[in-house]
């Protein structure tokens, strides 16, 4: 066998071990839930804005969730983390979603949004109440709701926050409370390009296979 020969088949080999290590379960993931716009857009119509009241203070954050038969890939660029809490009215746990993508381009002013969003959520107190988005599948499926699988929602806007409401707060006040605090209050709004990359994300790495297709067959 020539050195050229031994070579190449060096060379294959390398290739091969790095498909297996990066590769194949991300291609896997794809082939199986391919996540395309419209299945984002079908899960975003198919969910429902609801109000929420923190009862509790959060259970532990979880950081970079794995579900049961979840596909979560290790990313070094992109992580999903959840603030976890009980809702009586429904007697389910429900998780809100953070997520994590380190080179996406995000509104800054001198901190980033996702940890001026993970800030708004550790910083919030029980009492407060806030609108988020569920997915109704998820919502009227019995396999969620409990404290090891919450139902994942997505938050929309922030009302009452600490106890101070935030619609009595004027948006156009110059003194530098009310400015830090509306600033911090923005964060909890999605982002319109960030938001459909989360549910993509979500939709790709989290979600069980089967339950994707039963969703979007």
């Amino acid at each position: 066998m020539s050195d050229r020969t031994k070579g190449i088949i060096v060379l294959i080999v390398i290739a091969v071990v790095f498909f297996e290590i990066f590769g194949r379960e991300p291609l896997i993931n794809k082939i199986n839930t391919p996540s395309t716009k419209k299945e984002v857009k079908k899960y975003i119509e198919n969910s429902k804005l609801e109000t929420f009241e923190l009862k509790e203070e959060w259970l532990n954050p979880n950081f970079n969730i794995m579900r049961k038969n979840s596909r979560k890939i290790n990313h070094k660029n992109q992580s999903m983390d959840e603030y976890c809490f009980f809702v009586p009215e429904h007697k389910k746990y429900f998780s809100i979603i953070v997520y994590f993508e380190w080179k996406s381009p995000m509104p800054t002013n001198g901190e980033t949004y996702m940890r001026k969003q993970t800030k708004v959520l550790s910083d919030m107190k029980p009492g407060s109440t806030f609108t988020a988005l569920v997915n109704q599948n998820q919502l009227n499926n019995p396999e969620y709701g409990t404290k090891e699988n919450p139902i994942p929602i997505w938050a929309q806007e922030i009302l009452i926050y600490n106890g101070v409401e935030v619609a009595s707060v004027d948006p156009n006040a110059t003194d530098k409370e009310s400015v830090h605090f509306l600033y911090y209050m923005d964060a909890f709004k999605p982002d319109p390009e960030l938001f459909p990359k989360t549910i993509k994300a979500y939709l790709i790495h989290y979600m069980p296979v089967e339950e994707f297709k039963e969703m979007f067959r």
